[in-house]
């Protein structure tokens, strides 16, 4: 079986799962438990029905991701005007920077593949709502009644001295990488604010000594020894700001920290065995207190394979910075990438109803994100 006849019989059940509106299944953002809208997961499908139809050049797909990108039109998922709502239980009804990133990324998506201008308006008219501080180099986020959130104080150990940021910087990098996608038309406006922020970009970086990245960079002093529960979530994020930097050295392969060491690092991180058995382990999984019951079998980090996709992610991550390999005779490319994409659709793949939503407590979500799948070339999986 090959990867992208997973991702067509995902597509192909996932129709069955559409309704009127165009709105996909609402999880509850994984292990978070957030109340969620269908705002965040219709986005995500839309961005697997476009490839499905582009595999299969199958109308009922086309129709299908036309269908959910009105949804993400219609005053139900922007009920006052302003961003996009996504969660019905946070003090603002939205899920930081990275809520409306996910959209602006799927609507980016589409407007070019359905050659529909108004889709890309519309990303481009919130992406501009959250004010940029030039100063900062980064954007405030904004609230589903249009108030504006204050950036968040972080002391900097490292160069002593207090910064200003929003409060989680994978939300921070996700939001400029949804405004790189609007700006690849050249885009002036877009690209003013993302030279700012991409020439900051070395500065908010940090990885520790074994490469893994750091979390909150500005919540610990540069390479300080990890409490272990930490280091158990960081190293589940650690391919999903990867697969962010990955999509960004596609369109901006020149950036400095690209060629830093403390960024060259991250990426012999992923080869390693921590990294890996990081992903399986369940020891902190089993202490933590927020676990739910049915968690503690599953057998594998509840923010890796059961929610951030890791496999599809490290694949993807291997593939972009191949060339950072390319001395190493010993390590071949695409038996790594088969053998991470292949371990992700076994922990979690359905056969039975053709949805990622096995071994995770956000079934909706999981499903969803086969969407990251999507930008990994075809092949054939291993043992399947």
């Amino acid at each position: 079986m090959k990867l992208y006849d997973v991702i067509v019989l995902s597509a192909n059940s996932a129709l069955k799962l559409q309704n009127f509106k165009g709105e996909m299944p609402a999880g509850h953002n994984g292990p978070y438990n957030h109340k969620c809208t269908p705002v965040r997961n219709t986005a995500h499908w839309i961005i697997t029905f476009l490839k499905a139809y582009e595999i299969t050049k199958d109308q009922k797909f086309k129709d299908a991701a036309f269908k959910s990108c009105e949804y993400l039109m219609s005053q139900d998922a922007r009920p006052y005007g302003y961003n996009f709502l996504s969660m019905l239980d946070s003090p603002h009804e939205t899920n930081g920077l990275i809520g409306d990133a996910w959209v602006i990324e799927a609507l980016s998506i589409a407007s070019k593949a359905l050659n529909i201008k108004k889709y890309r308006d519309l990303a481009r008219e919130v992406f501009f709502m959250h004010p940029f501080n030039s100063e900062q180099g980064v954007w405030h986020i904004l609230n589903t009644d249009g108030s504006i959130e204050e950036l968040v104080e972080r002391y900097d150990p490292v160069n002593k001295l207090t910064i200003k940021i929003p409060e989680t910087f994978n939300h921070i990098l996700w939001f400029a990488l949804s405004g790189l996608l609007l700006s690849e038309d050249c885009d002036t406006e877009i690209n003013t604010q993302l030279d700012i922020f991409f020439s900051k970009l070395p500065y908010f970086f940090e990885s520790y000594k074994d490469g893994l990245i750091s979390h909150n960079p500005y919540v610990k002093g540069k390479n300080q020894q990890l409490d272990l529960t930490v280091k158990h979530k960081e190293i589940a994020y650690h391919s999903f700001n990867l697969y962010a930097y990955a999509l960004i050295k596609d369109m901006r392969p020149d950036l400095e920290l690209f060629k830093m060491d403390k960024f060259i690092r991250t990426l012999y991180y992923i080869r390693t065995n921590d990294y890996f058995s990081g992903l399986l382990d369940t020891k902190n999984e089993n202490n933590d207190k927020w676990t739910p019951p049915n968690l503690k079998k599953i057998g594998h980090n509840r923010y890796g394979f059961a929610y951030n996709v890791s496999g599809f992610e490290a694949a993807f991550v291997l593939l972009s910075f191949q060339d950072f390999f390319k001395d190493d005779p010993l390590f071949d490319i695409m038996s790594e990438v088969k053998r991470r994409t292949s371990e992700q659709i076994k922990h979690c793949f359905d056969f039975k109803t053709g949805l990622m939503r096995l071994n995770t407590e956000d079934e909706m979500t999981l499903a969803a994100r086969i969407y990251e799948a999507t930008r990994l070339p075809d092949f054939e999986l291993i043992n399947f």
